[in-house]
């Protein structure tokens, strides 16, 4: 009796301090994460994607409730510390794959880290590309990008994890599909792996996002394969890494993977800015969460977000990688130096960079996120008159179910 009563009250003692530390860890999270959740609730950009193409009263009421839910899940007080001892803890177990809130991340053979991605058709997203291409004149010049993460060699997995992930498969199924279409479509592999650059070079250790380097190389192609059928003066020459002056800022960016182990586990990733050497005129008008945004002078004055790169109190920062943009809902750059030509990009967070250095082979390049747009792609067609439209997203894009492309 007398140990039925200790271990009754060993577990009243647990479960009063269970309580007192969902209590705490409740009010510390109002306390110092209020702001954010009130947006969660509050602002459309956050909103929208829980929302039906015609959405009602009920519809934004439920759509509040999944983006409280959704932000409560990564705002807890102390949730980084705690998550980057849970991965710390795994580590120590020798596990390569970890688990990380609801994504197994995987530790590949060159340091990169990586979500492995689970099996989904692509046929939807697909359909959904070509439906944009018909809404287009046939003799509009239309050319799909394809955007693979950190994965271009299946030797890059520790024995065996390959068989666990479904994005080689996903990103084989998706260009296939498209060139099927009759889409003229640049993939990514195939770019980045015949560029002569090392991973290390080319792919970021910390995010599933590519380097500055990679995003001049895959511009470069773009810019080729515009020229080729525009039959415009599009140099990609212009576009040459050789030709950039370089600043090496060390360290710098902790990205999404990274901000889940912390840097205990692993170092943050350098960011290299890039600017041509050659003289250069550029006007850049950029809307942005409701702002409107502008720079002029040179391409290292009027398109490089210096701010970007400032170094937090930790000694590196998690924006780095918005040094060119990255999810603005519209951006023109005018280019005074290039010859004639109006590129129409539809882009995400990996293209941003990719139309800043396009910019610097034709006059305009007008850069939309579809996600934040109001409107549609055939007012945007028929605003910018473009001479190609370029359609450049990432396999996350491609999988995201609560996204249409056509407006």
């Amino acid at each position: 009796m007398r140990r039925a009563s200790f271990q009754g009250r060993v577990n009243r003692i647990l479960a009063v301090l269970f309580v007192a530390a969902i209590a705490l860890m409740s009010v510390m999270t109002l306390l110092t994460k209020w702001d954010e959740i009130y947006d969660a609730v509050r602002r459309m950009d956050y909103l929208r994607a829980y929302l039906p193409e015609h959405w009602n009263g009920m519809d934004l009421f439920n759509a509040r409730l999944r983006s409280l839910e959704s932000k409560l899940g990564g705002a807890l007080w102390k949730s980084e510390e705690l998550g980057y001892v849970n991965s710390a803890f795994q580590y120590a177990l020798g596990k390569k794959m970890i688990n990380t809130g609801g994504s197994q991340m995987v530790k590949l053979n060159t340091g990169h880290l990586y979500d492995l991605q689970g099996p989904v058709s692509a046929v939807p997203k697909v359909s959904e590309i070509a439906d944009l291409k018909d809404l287009l004149d046939p003799n509009l010049p239309f050319l799909f990008v394809y955007e693979h993460p950190v994965v271009y060699d299946e030797g890059m997995f520790p024995e065996g994890y390959e068989k666990l992930d479904y994005g080689t498969e996903f990103a084989d199924e998706a260009v296939s599909l498209m060139r099927a279409r009759g889409i003229d479509t640049i993939d990514s592999r195939e770019v980045l792996n015949a560029s002569g650059y090392s991973y290390d070079e080319l792919l970021l250790k910390t995010d599933q996002h590519w380097t500055t380097l990679a995003a001049i190389v895959m511009a470069r192609e773009i810019a080729r394969e515009a020229a080729e059928k525009t039959g415009l003066p599009i140099d990609p020459n212009r576009i040459d890494p050789e030709g950039f002056e370089t600043k090496v800022y060390e360290k710098l960016f902790l990205g999404k993977y990274g901000q889940r182990v912390g840097t205990g586990l692993i170092d943050p990733d350098d960011i290299v800015v890039y600017w041509p050497a050659y003289e250069t005129e550029m006007r850049r008008e950029t809307f942005y969460l409701g702002q409107m945004l502008n720079g002029e002078g040179s391409f290292r004055e009027a398109i490089v977000r210096w701010d970007k790169l400032e170094r937090g109190r930790s000694g590196y920062n998690i924006n780095a990688y918005m040094d060119y943009g990255l999810t603005e809902n519209y951006e023109h750059i005018e280019n005074r130096t290039a010859p004639r030509a109006r590129i129409l990009l539809l882009k995400d967070s990996y293209s941003a960079p990719i139309g800043a250095f396009l910019s610097l082979t034709a006059s305009d390049v007008y850069a939309v996120d579809m996600r934040r747009s109001n409107r549609t792609f055939p007012e945007l067609v028929e605003e910018f008159e473009p001479d190609i439209v370029v359609v450049a997203y990432s396999q996350q894009m491609l999988r995201d179910e609560n996204y249409q492309f056509v407006g």
